[in-house]
């Protein structure tokens, strides 16, 4: 009789949880372990530590990364301000080469990029391309 006894509790145990009452099982032992409790209320402390500025990055962060939408928003506009970033110095600094390039190749290819006074002081006091001129 006791073993029927036995195997209709355990039978009784074995059977699928309703899922009312596994939200209040939880509830309950979260209420009754004693490790939460304290771990809540530490986490309280450390955040009435902080001071105001650190108190509001700690809340906004919380905030931001406690919901899947906001995650997702955030990681799309850091994606989207690196790329923003990245796009803005490729392009100013091909255009920067470009201008570089073209005013020196502009330089090379222009008879009247050296102005002719310096060019006869050159050639009159430094004696340009080995000739000594007297002057």
């Amino acid at each position: 009789m006791s073993e029927v006894r036995l195997n209709v509790r355990r039978a009784h145990l074995n059977q699928p949880v309703s899922d009312v009452e596994k939200k209040y099982k939880d509830m309950y032992e979260d209420q009754v372990n004693p490790f939460a409790h304290f771990s809540k209320r530490e986490r309280r402390n450390r955040v009435r530590g902080l001071n105001t500025v650190e108190r509001l990055i700690y809340k906004a962060s919380e905030f931001f990364l406690s919901n899947k939408y906001t995650r997702t928003f955030l990681f799309f506009y850091f994606v989207s301000l690196h790329l923003l970033v990245s796009l803005m110095l490729m392009f100013s600094t091909q255009t920067s080469y470009t201008k570089c390039t073209h005013s020196t190749s502009q330089m090379h290819t222009s008879s009247s990029a050296i102005p002719p006074n310096v060019l006869e002081h050159a050639l009159n006091e430094h004696a340009l391309n080995g000739a000594t001129t007297e002057g």
